[in-house]
């Protein structure tokens, strides 16, 4: 069933999902006035965009994402999973980071305890006495 636009004597705009015989029928508005027809045309399935239909940057991969297929590469990308939602991308792209940032850590600790062992004693007893 198609949706339709409705507005009230106060302004107020409400949808209604109506038969297309009943579309012209008198509707209340929640203040409680009779609201007329304003759009008639029947409504589809939106199903993109995903956050809330708009347009949004990933926060997974930084990526300007203005399409349904630009969103499912996204994602295969950065191996999320389309059901779980802008919030869990977030989530999950936080916990990427930091995964990522602990691998960097622990490498550069390796790194600077091989350079440390390879000075001489006497240059590693002034940097352990600083």
């Amino acid at each position: 069933m198609p949706t339709y636009e409705y507005e009230c004597r106060n302004g107020h705009v409400t949808d209604d999902v109506r038969s297309i015989d009943a579309r012209n029928d008198p509707l209340r508005c929640d203040c409680g006035q009779l609201a007329s027809l304003i759009i008639s045309a029947s409504a589809g399935i939106v199903k993109f965009p995903a956050a809330g239909g708009r347009e949004y940057v990933s926060p997974a991969s930084g990526k300007y994402i203005s399409s349904e297929r630009a969103r499912r590469d996204d994602l295969a990308r950065t191996d999320c999973r389309p059901y779980e939602g802008f919030e869990a991308e977030s989530k999950e792209a936080a916990r990427k980071r930091a995964d990522r940032e602990k691998k960097q850590d622990a490498k550069l600790h390796e790194n600077v305890s091989r350079a440390y062992y390879q000075l001489s004693p006497e240059k590693r007893k002034v940097l352990s006495a600083g």
